[in-house]
Formats: structure tokens, sequence, C-alpha cells
């Protein structure tokens, strides 16, 4: 049984020489966890895990696994939902759209070459936006840098909580649910987006901005 298990390590690590599906120092994720590889032996493989353990994989287990390179990627994805609230206009909601399709194309992080910004769905509480594009870095943490501009400074900011407004009387609408009221600053470059956002059941959404 041994003997088996190293002729199968033996020929894991060939097949892993071969085919290359990874080197030192990629990004991988595999079959009970994620992390860097650190060495490729011949029995087995080395990989240091974000919690900074170290993980030893045979290499006929990982030559037979599914093992995704996160380091081959050439573009990494942002992909979220925006809720709009339902007292927003048609015009309202397609000037928005305009805008954060504006402000990505206009933003040389964002990766041009595709991207989406489209309604979806009548949600419990809000209208959603679906917004969809790429990083130009691949690297996670300047990837998560671009995504933070979009909730600091250049984004938009938590101000104040406020409670929804006690509709207990019979007038209808909810009660109870604390919501979050969030601004773009008044300081910011013309192309962000402005006016009132505010979070129901833990998702940001966009109050209509007041008639003038």
């Amino acid at each position: 049984m041994a003997a088996k298990d190293t002729l199968a390590n033996l020929f894991g690590s060939l097949m892993i020489l071969i085919d290359q599906p990874f080197h030192v120092g990629d990004w991988i994720t595999f079959p009970g966890g994620d992390g860097v590889v650190e060495e490729i032996g011949l029995r087995s493989t080395r990989v240091r895990t974000f919690a900074k353990t170290v993980v030893s994989i045979p290499n006929h287990a990982l030559a037979n696994a599914t093992v995704e390179n996160h380091s081959l990627m050439p573009k990494r994805r942002i992909k979220f939902t925006l809720g709009v609230t339902y007292d927003s206009s048609v015009e309202q909601i397609r000037q928005l759209v305009a805008d954060i399709e504006n402000y990505l194309r206009s933003n040389g992080d964002i990766e041009q070459e595709f991207m989406l910004v489209k309604f979806t769905t009548f949600n419990e509480c809000s209208l959603d936006l679906f917004v969809y594009c790429f990083t130009v870095t691949t690297d996670w943490t300047q990837h998560l840098a671009v995504r933070q501009e979009h909730a600091d400074g250049r984004g938009f900011g938590y101000e104040h909580r406020l409670p929804d407004a006690d509709h207990s009387s019979g007038s209808g609408g909810r009660s109870g649910n604390a919501v979050m009221m969030a601004r773009y600053p008044a300081k910011r470059p013309a192309n962000q987006l402005g006016g009132p956002f505010r979070v129901c059941h833990g998702r940001v959404i966009r109050a209509p901005e007041p008639a003038s």
C-alpha cells in the first residue's frame, strides 16, 4: 500500500510539472481551503493558508482535484446590487444608471472592455440595479482599494441612523426597522454620484432627489 501511494504521488507530481496548473507563489483554491503555493515536492505540495497555517497536500490528490488558480486572472470582478426606492421616478432611475456608467467609464482603475449597469428586479423594498464590472488590477489588496473608493470620500459614507416612521396606526408601510442615511460628500469630483442613500434590510438603496 505504501509503495502504491508513493507511485501515485510521484505520478501526481509528474502531472503537476507537465500541466503546470500552478507555480510557487500562486494563490490557489483546492478542496478544503485556499492559500499561496510555497513548495511543490515529489510527494506533496505545501500551501500557506491566509490564516498562516501550512497545508501539505498529497500530489496524487491535488493532481486529481479541481484547483482554481486565482493568480491567472487577467482582471478581477466587482459585482453588486444597488437598490433604488420605489418613490423614484423613471427619469431618476435612468439618470442614476447613466451616472454610474459615466463614473465607471471615467475611472482608470476599471477595465473598460465590458461592464453592465442594468435594472434587474422588483425587490421587497427597492428597485434593484445590477452593477457588474472588473478592476484592471488582479492584486487582491489593490482590488479592495478600488472597491473602497465607492465607500470612502470618493463614494458614500454613512452619516446617521433614523428609525422608520411608525405606521402602526394603519397608514400602511413598515415599522420598527432601522434605516441608515448616507450622502456623497459635498466636495466631490463632478463625475461622482450624489444624493441620499439608505440601507433597507441590510442593503443599500438610493432615495430620489428632492424636487428643485
